[in-house]
């Protein structure tokens, strides 16, 4: 079916279009409200007699006729009004009812009829949706582009370039950073209030801290004006505080590991290669999945799959990366303890567990698992350390020193989710 539009000089709102081509339980052809006595339900259009063929139809009853399915499946035949002008064009704006049909004078109509109904849904819910589309791309339209471009190692903060690639300028308003965490848990890292006219291809900084929580995407949020005056006032007023701009951009990660095994459960030793490269140089260490320790609580930070750096015994792993020389780097991972060295369970006596973090053989940091945790809230910990590469591959190593408490199972140090990051 094919509908064409006539007299369109302006655009009209959704409910100014919709009201001007339809009828509606509260709104029917003009002729049926008084205009002169301010009746609500009066609409200039559509107008039984010149938005339709009401005039011809009614004149010749029979040219209106066509068939008609009822709702029990029965076959029939009613009398139909075409809408022809004022608007959208289009078939069976409405059907006389049988006294209407009798006393064409009267012009009764309804439009609880299939067939009105279903030309009704066909033009208005596409409108509907192009209204809804040209709504959200209005308080969407700004572009930005997004970047990082400096890392100040004393401050231990990030320099941002941030750039308005939109075809208008911006007001005043709010950049929000957000990070998304593995798990694509969102929360905000950084905000500020900026003052002035961002024009079209121009530029600011913004500073932020690194992201507590090892992260693979970082997303950016202009909320102000978009489009000013060469004043800084916005071009429309209504969106000062709400139009909206957004980009996803991704800090510079070379390399990751988050101990997943495709072997299920392992406990490697001595020599033994596990887990996408790491070298267990001494002693073991315990690779497990969610659900394997502490009655079944155990939740890796990061996946599926955890570390213990004590196995049997405390144990020694390392990896090499390849790295750039001079270039500054930044180690990102997250541990806790294993609360069975809290609770003496499993053969243990209570211990405090520890470990070292090596980097091409230099102790770098040191980690003592003295905090209260439990299996069912291990109280995961951020920690990081930056550094220049000294060749073109370093060495990173991580060292259980909790000692040999017992000649059973041993509770050490948890390590998941390890990051390294090119610093620009």
């Amino acid at each position: 079916m094919t509908f064409t539009l006539n007299h369109y000089t302006s655009t009209l709102g959704l409910a100014e279009w919709c009201n001007g081509n339809f009828l509606g339980a509260r709104h029917l052809y003009a002729e049926y409200y008084s205009a002169t006595t301010n009746d609500i339900r009066y609409y200039p259009y559509p107008s039984r007699n010149h938005s339709t063929d009401y005039l011809q139809k009614s004149a010749n009853l029979a040219l209106g006729m066509q068939a008609l399915t009822l709702r029990n499946g029965q076959q029939g035949q009613a009398i139909y009004l075409n809408k022809t002008d004022d608007g959208v064009v289009y078939p069976d704006i409405s059907r006389f009812t049988y006294f209407g049909a009798k006393f064409p004078r009267f012009g009764m109509m309804t439009i609880n009829d299939d067939n009105v109904l279903s030309n009704y849904h066909d033009i208005f819910i596409p409108k509907a949706v192009e209204y809804c589309a040209g709504l959200l791309d209005y308080f969407f339209r700004g572009m930005i582009s997004a970047s990082v471009i400096g890392y100040d190692t004393n401050l231990m903060q990030y320099t941002n370039l941030i750039v308005n690639t939109s075809s208008q300028s911006f007001g005043s308003g709010t950049f929000s950073l957000y990070q998304d965490d593995a798990s694509t848990n969102r929360t905000l890292l950084a905000y500020t209030n900026w003052s002035g006219i961002l024009p079209t291809n121009g530029s600011l900084v913004m500073l932020f801290p690194p992201p507590d929580v090892p992260t693979n995407k970082l997303l950016l949020v202009f909320q102000g004006a978009i489009g000013v005056n060469g004043g800084g006032v916005p071009l429309d007023p209504v969106d000062t505080n709400i139009a909206i701009a957004a980009t996803t951009f991704y800090p510079n990660v070379i390399w990751h590991n988050s101990f997943e095994s495709d072997v299920g459960n392992i406990t490697p030793g001595a020599g033994d290669i596990f887990c996408g490269g790491w070298l267990v140089e001494s002693g073991s260490v315990d690779v497990g999945a969610n659900g394997t320790w502490g009655y079944g609580l155990s939740t890796a930070y990061e996946g599926n799959y955890l570390l213990d750096l004590d196995g049997s015994e405390p144990g020694t792993i390392s990896t090499n990366i390849a790295t750039v020389l001079g270039q500054t780097y930044r180690l990102s991972f997250v541990w806790c303890r294993n609360p069975d060295s809290i609770e003496g369970v499993l053969g243990d006596t209570n211990h405090v567990p520890s470990a070292e973090v090596l980097i091409n053989n230099s102790v770098v940091m040191t980690l003592v698992g003295d905090m209260e945790n439990s299996w069912l809230d291990l109280q995961w910990q951020q920690a990081s350390y930056t550094f220049t590469a000294t060749g073109l591959s370093t060495e990173l190593k991580f060292q259980s020193t909790s000692g040999n408490e017992d000649s059973g199972s041993i509770s050490g140090i948890q390590l998941d989710a390890v990051y390294l990051y090119s610093v620009p």
